[in-house]
């Protein structure tokens, strides 16, 4: 009888701890996809001007669109340029940096990102369902649009969408690189121009301390 009772009395202290448990790994997962991260394009290939161009260069936004950028020796970090066709001129844009944030009325997570430092502006980055390519504005300009889920992959190193890494890169002109989606993977409804290289999206956390899994 004393152990039976001494058993129901242990039974809330149990669930007590299992759902505290519960509590602080929920709250670790959040803490963790609110980190702010830059996004950088990797690639395998044997073409060697495309390789340089496109691996290991990190993503920026400019004109509404989602564009893999040039580093040069001696600029700053976090200042991706390329330059302008026909001419030596470069083009700025503004650093991928973002985060998972919910997405509003719906069951999924959606990717921000900053589009200008002053005034400090977040984007939706989203898929033209039209074109394919990787785009970002304002929820109105996302909503007829794929907008999510978006997710990492098993290690936490790889951006995916709809449980995917369907991205590519597009040379849309010299040294000129946007990111599409290609979700089939035959290429359907991408430019028919320019060279394309299968990409991954790899996240670069800015605190620079690789995303690990939190034992609980």
């Amino acid at each position: 009888m004393v152990i039976g009772l001494l058993t129901i009395v242990s039974i809330p202290t149990i669930i007590g701890t299992s759902e505290a448990v519960s509590e602080q790994r929920k709250q670790n997962d959040q803490a963790k996809r609110s980190e702010k991260f830059n996004v950088a394009a990797a690639c395998d290939v044997n073409h060697v001007r495309a390789k340089e161009e496109v691996d290991g260069r990190f993503v920026v936004l400019r004109d509404g669109k989602v564009t893999v950028y040039l580093s040069y020796p001696g600029d700053s970090f976090f200042l991706y340029l390329d330059h302008a066709p026909g001419g030596s001129e470069r083009k700025s844009g503004h650093p991928f940096c973002g985060y998972y944030f919910q997405y509003p009325g719906a069951d999924f997570e959606g990717l921000v990102s900053t589009i200008s430092d002053d005034p400090p502006m977040l984007n939706w980055i989203f898929i033209d369902r039209d074109t394919r390519e990787l785009k970002y504005g304002n929820r109105t300009q996302s909503l007829p649009n794929i907008a999510g889920p978006w997710n990492w992959t098993e290690d936490e190193k790889w951006l995916t969408l709809e449980d995917q890494e369907a991205f590519v890169a597009v040379e849309e002109e010299e040294g000129i690189w946007a990111v599409y989606y290609d979700k089939e993977g035959d290429l359907s409804g991408l430019p028919e121009k320019g060279k394309i290289l299968d990409v991954q999206l790899e996240r670069k956390l800015l605190c620079g301390v690789e995303s690990k899994r939190i034992r609980v």
